[in-house]
């Protein structure tokens, strides 16, 4: 009879155990959730930058372990901003904006609306008070719609690196013959407390590896890490991209959804 007091603590332990379990996966599937609810609503305003680089290792094992894959150890996050490639992106429906830059000075854009691309350049010279703005073909301030293609759907991440990184959180969607499927591999904290977790794709061969790292700060996405490695003339070649969110929000900047007044519309 002493048994069954014992029995039932050590079984209020356990049901206590798997409790919290489950409230902090419920609390990583949220943030992953917001996130892809975020990108399917098509309303959101986002800053960030890319940074890539590339080394060459004996095995992928090491590359893991010292941290190198995941910019740890890399000096990934130290370029000079000219080197840097930095992106402003705005999506609110069918309203598309997006800018690439290096540096201040000079800026390429991007604006849809609707079925309508208009494609621009600013300028910002340090000698000029206020940007000068040019049509992309042209070099005049005279710029001309076109209709949007299916390529255009790249400009609602800003990037090619952006678009893989944020297509990997929809494993369900139609994916080509090009495009690898990801699962989710883990995850835990920073030393500076970020929240993390790592989605690892399909497929793998031999010693290839391709991960991909997303920063949390809270609910706030602010880093993404992207490694992708194989095995090339007995070494290994990683291929990293690093990308650092400077502003993720849901409300669109409804300020950079109209053609800048300096342009003027031709047919």
């Amino acid at each position: 009879m002493r048994l069954l007091p014992k029995l039932f603590r050590w079984g209020m332990k356990c049901m206590a155990i798997c409790f919290i379990l489950s409230m902090y996966q419920t609390v990583e599937a949220s943030q992953l959730d917001k996130l892809r609810n975020i990108i399917e609503s098509k309303h959101y305003f986002m800053k960030y930058t890319v940074e890539m680089g590339f080394t060459q290792s004996a095995s992928i094992k090491h590359q893991l372990q010292s941290g190198m894959v995941m910019g740890g150890n890399i000096q990934i996050g130290n370029a000079p901003d000219e080197y840097v490639l930095q992106y402003i992106i705005v999506c609110d429906g069918d309203k598309i904006y997006a800018e690439q830059s290096m540096g201040e000075e000079s800026a390429r854009c991007y604006l849809q609306q609707g079925d309508q691309v208009f494609e621009f350049n600013r300028f910002t010279p340090r000698e000029l008070e206020k940007p000068l703005y040019m049509s992309t073909y042209g070099r005049s301030n005279k710029i001309a719609a076109r209709q949007r293609v299916k390529a255009d759907e790249e400009a609602r991440y800003g990037s090619p690196y952006m678009e893989r990184i944020i297509n990997a959180l929809f494993p369900y969607k139609e994916k080509n013959d090009f495009e690898l499927l990801y699962h989710e591999d883990g995850s835990g904290f920073t030393e500076d407390g970020l929240r993390y977790f790592d989605l690892k794709a399909e497929k793998s061969q031999g010693e290839g590896l391709d991960v991909i790292r997303y920063y949390f700060d809270g609910d706030c996405l602010v880093k993404i890490s992207h490694a992708s490695a194989f095995k090339y003339q007995e070494k290994t070649e990683v291929n990293r991209v690093v990308i650092n969110i400077t502003n993720f929000s849901e409300i669109p900047n409804q300020s950079y959804l109209t053609l800048p007044k300096e342009l003027k519309v031709i047919s």
